[in-house]
């Protein structure tokens, strides 16, 4: 079975360094264009866990967007420095693998390190939480039906969002009526109840 797997990994070494580099390279552009020019497809949040808190969220998508770049960073050095040993300096099939898998170690490690030194400059009122919401006053932007959503505007840090919302008992909410949020669903909805004198 090892012999079989050795002799695979040099009758294929170029295909598997080739597929390594372009993958890696492919992605870790295509992140990097995205990250910088917004976001799209490569940088969606993808809640696996339910809604805890929306820093918790927040933490969590960056450190999946942290954990793709860390990965194609790595097949990216993988393939390039496999290449570069077997084609530029005719090395052996294992030493190339050796030095490719080294190469694309120390690339997720540097990747890694300079996207987690990046989350220091960012901006902490950048981070917003949709349970900071809870007891605030706002007005329904989009009518909100007894069952499913509309949108509200809400004023959170001297900043007005606009916020998926359905209503809390079950009750449809005009537009541009007051409303109080009760309750956070998710990191972008929350529920609200249409404002009276006993809900102030």
């Amino acid at each position: 079975m090892i012999n079989v797997m050795i002799n695979f990994l040099k009758s294929s070494s170029d295909t598997i360094f080739w597929a390594s580099a372009i993958i890696g390279t492919t992605f870790f552009l295509l992140r990097i264009l995205m990250s910088l020019f917004g976001g799209g497809f490569f940088e969606e949040d993808i809640d696996l866990d339910g809604f805890d808190d929306c820093e918790t969220h927040h933490n969590s998508s960056l450190f999946k967007f942290l954990t793709m770049h860390s990965l194609s960073g790595f097949l990216m050095m993988f393939g390039w420095s496999g290449l570069a040993c077997t084609d530029q300096f005719t090395m052996s099939t294992g030493y190339s693998f050796l030095i490719a898998l080294t190469c694309g170690i120390a690339m997720l490690i540097i990747t890694a390190l300079i996207m987690r030194g990046a989350m220091f400059f960012e901006d902490p009122g950048a981070v917003f939480s949709s349970k900071k919401t809870i007891g605030l006053i706002g007005t329904v932007y989009q009518r909100i039906p007894a069952v499913g959503q509309g949108k509200i505007h809400i004023v959170v840090n001297n900043s007005t969002r606009e916020l998926l919302a359905q209503s809390h008992n079950k009750k449809a909410i005009e537009s541009f009526t007051l409303i109080k949020v009760v309750k956070a669903v998710d990191h972008e909805i929350v529920e609200v109840i249409e404002l009276t004198e006993e809900s102030l």
